[in-house]
């Protein structure tokens, strides 16, 4: 009955959801508990072995498949000289933001990005995010065009090129009011997710992809659960932010796809089916070991078959 008032309660009052997910994060999430930039950036998807992290393993290697994926789409981006935006939604400390860039940047094309935005509501994490994320990434930032000095983190999202964007503040309200007029278009944003939609209510989830949906060429890239099941996220993370209304993504894939997206599960419950070509074999049997039951990866994109076709093609 508690997580039933306080759900309702988050979605009239929006921002009680940063202080109970301050609260959450503070208390139970932690270096050992949570994969941060520095544990991400300190493996490779060829090197990786997940039996020697202590921290949710799972996450390391979903924000590695995250990152190739994110490659092989800038790649095939610059084949067509399309310009690509990174939009990184429930950022926390920034290990898929960290994961992606160091991805796209040791492609072996030389690739660019128009610009990086990072979002996440809890204070803590995101501390740490515009802390660390611009340190420890900046040489490779640079390198794809991205500036690091002058770190926006204020205002509306709003995709100026060159520009590095790191928002405390609720990411559904973040995606509602975003300004798009600096996407071109021909431009490709690639938006990723990795272990956060889980804690947002599915209408919160079905109002950000609505708007997701209202802008061409969008490439989505979802790490998650499907029902969030575990005792300790029934027992402690099912406040508010943190879903009451939707334990994890069960309906996700249903909303995502009346809104025009065209998805590809690459791992699902059963861990079977996932022989993505562009995923490193190590990184491919690492996920099937790690992964937890509920987990899965999915791939999705808004736009026509054709541009489907190129940009899932590694599926």
């Amino acid at each position: 009955m508690a997580n039933r008032v306080l759900g309702e309660a988050n979605l009239r009052f929006p921002d009680v959801a940063g202080v109970l997910a301050d609260s959450n994060y503070s208390i139970y999430f932690n270096r050992k508990t949570m994969a941060d930039i520095g544990i991400t950036l300190d493996t490779t998807p060829a090197e990786i072995n997940l039996d020697e992290f202590e921290s949710m393993p799972h996450l390391v290697a979903t924000n590695w498949a995250i990152a190739e994926m994110a490659q092989y789409i800038c790649e095939q981006a610059a084949t067509e000289g399309r310009r690509v935006h990174l939009l990184d939604l429930c950022s926390g400390s920034g290990s898929t933001l960290a994961a992606a860039t160091a991805a796209i940047h040791g492609s072996d094309r030389e690739l660019s990005l128009q610009s990086v935005t990072g979002i996440d509501v809890t204070t803590p994490l995101y501390e740490q995010l515009a802390k660390d994320f611009p340190s420890r990434a900046g040489d490779k930032l640079t390198s794809l065009g991205i500036g690091t000095e002058q770190l926006v983190t204020e205002g509306d999202i709003n995709f100026q090129p060159g520009q590095l964007q790191l928002l405390n503040t609720d990411v559904v309200g973040a995606i509602k009011e975003l300004d798009d007029k600096a996407i071109g278009s021909g431009d490709v944003v690639i938006v990723t997710a990795n272990y956060g939609l889980h804690r947002i209510p599915l209408i919160q989830k079905r109002q950000i992809f609505t708007k997701l949906a209202s802008i061409p060429n969008v490439v989505v890239l979802i790490g998650d659960l499907r029902q969030n099941c575990s005792e300790i996220n029934r027992c402690h993370f099912n406040l508010a932010n943190n879903g009451p209304l939707n334990t994890g993504n069960i309906y996700l894939g249903r909303t995502m796809g009346k809104l025009g997206f065209e998805q590809r599960r690459i791992l699902g419950r059963a861990r079977d089916g996932f022989d993505p070509s562009y995923v490193q074999d190590n990184l491919r049997e690492n996920l099937k070991k790690k992964l937890p039951d509920d987990g899965f990866v999915l791939a999705a994109t808004n736009g026509d078959s054709d541009f489907a076709q190129r940009y899932l093609g590694f599926i």
